[in-house]
């Protein structure tokens, strides 16, 4: 049975290898054309259909050619058995690089675009790499032919040799052993979805995440999202920075593994891709998505290309999506673009869900032990009053009464980092300088047209 697990999964890997392989659909004669990929997919495609192209990273080029997103590299669409990958205009950084076709939870085989795949003739100027047509030497036939002979003399000597062990051990406790290799087999490979580094991290985070959960106070808002959970498949829990989103978004999250789900925080959207089994119960944790103090384009269109990976994952009850947000991120006209992040939101701030007085009250007395009194009123009624008390915690050392007394420190902090933002960051500070020159009191007519005296 020593012999049966490596050669089983030497069997499997080459299986994996052969399922997805693209093919030139048509050679070109010069560098600036246009070059044709195709992955041949019986019946395609009703799952999401893609590419990837490999070179120290993995770069994914189309999550979905269904969804006719293009750019002025690449392009691609479905047709008869397949679907296809157009690299637009040609150069030599396109060649010797490998691509993989993706289909589904399924990624093929990397195989590298040589020149000699995409031309019809090279020429000797533009690479020393041989042609297709250039002629072995006789040793390197030979030692092909003795290559092929050995392997298939190790085929077949390995063959006779399970043979014999079959007629041989053909006893029901021979049955027994095989069932419970087989059993260990397909455990080993659920298990090992997540790579065991990953796999390593996660499990240490979820541990850190559960000695936190010792302290968390349950609030209306945090049954709140229990209970949109029961009918929803996605949520996003908003509200501005020290509210308390990351903190109930994790212990909603550990009270679904006690019930039989596997935790998965996310800390790229590809890893949503990657680490989604359907039919499996999974809790997806996003937090703070497309940035955290302005709306982050680039992460915006990242999520956008796997919008048709989101969809599936909602549409699949055993999963749910747990996504925290900040308020000014969430309320930014390209967010809406995201449409399954916007279909169920627990706002922290609303007047439903915020905090109230009894339940700071308890906030307070579990992370600093000691007496209201102590607790300046400005402290206790701003919205980052748990962020607050989770610091003081930390670090006791400092007195109480002058802590809670100036949470300025916050709010410099909070600017500072928003300055670091760029135009987006600098725009939204004055906005907010002009918020505090006029009292709250800005008229939307005073940015139309000519700006008068009085203004």
């Amino acid at each position: 049975m020593k012999c049966l697990l490596p050669l089983l999964i030497l069997i499997n890997c080459l299986i994996t290898q052969g399922v997805l392989e693209w093919t030139v659909v048509e050679k070109i004669t010069e560098y600036g054309q246009n070059v044709t990929l195709f992955c041949n997919v019986l019946n395609c495609c009703p799952k999401y259909s893609g590419w990837d192209r490999w070179t120290t990273v993995q770069q994914t080029l189309f999550i979905d050619v269904k969804t006719k997103i293009s750019n002025k590299k690449y392009d691609g669409k479905v047709i008869k058995d397949g679907y296809t990958l157009v690299i637009k205009n040609l150069t030599k950084n396109d060649l010797n690089v490998s691509y993989s076709c993706v289909y589904g939870a399924t990624i093929g085989e990397r195989k590298i675009l040589l020149e000699e795949d995409v031309f019809t003739s090279i020429s000797t100027t533009q690479s020393n790499v041989p042609t297709g047509t250039s002629k072995l030497s006789e040793i390197e036939i030979a030692a092909l032919i003795t290559g092929a002979i050995v392997l298939l003399s190790v085929s077949v000597v390995v063959a006779i040799y399970f043979w014999k062990r079959r007629i041989k051990r053909n006893t029901s406790e021979e049955r027994e052993e095989n069932l419970e290799l087989t059993e260990k087999l397909v455990k080993t490979y659920k298990n090992h979805h997540v790579p065991k580094n990953i796999r390593d991290q996660l499990q240490e985070r979820i541990a850190d995440w559960k000695k936190k959960d010792k302290m968390f106070v349950s609030t209306r808002a945090s049954q709140y999202v229990i209970k949109c959970l029961q009918n929803n498949s996605c949520l996003t829990v908003t509200g501005p920075s020290g509210v308390g989103k990351t903190f109930i978004s994790r212990h909603v999250a550990l009270l679904f593994q006690k019930k039989g789900f596997k935790i998965i925080p996310v800390y790229s959207p590809i890893d949503i891709r990657d680490y989604y089994q359907p039919g499996k119960q999974t809790v997806f944790i996003v937090d703070d998505i497309c940035g955290n103090f302005t709306a982050n384009q680039q992460q915006i269109e990242n999520w956008k290309q796997l919008l048709p990976v989101i969809n599936t994952i909602i549409a699949d009850k055993c999963c749910k999506i747990i996504v925290s947000c900040r308020l000014q991120v969430y309320k930014d006209d390209k967010f809406n673009i995201l449409s399954p992040f916007k279909s169920c939101e627990c706002n922290l701030v609303s007047d439903d869900l915020c905090l109230t007085s009894n339940e700071k009250k308890n906030i307070a007395k579990i992370y600093t032990a000691t007496s209201m009194q102590y607790i300046d009123v400005v402290s206790f009624n701003t919205d980052f009053f748990p962020l607050l008390c989770s610091l003081y915690h930390k670090n006791r050392n400092v007195d109480i009464k002058e802590f809670f007394k100036s949470p300025f420190g916050f709010y410099r902090s909070e600017l500072d980092t928003l300055s670091e933002h760029g135009d987006e960051g600098n725009y939204k500070i004055c906005g907010l300088a002009l918020c505090v020159l006029f009292n709250n009191q800005l008229n939307e007519k005073w940015f139309e047209g000519k700006v008068t005296d009085a203004q």
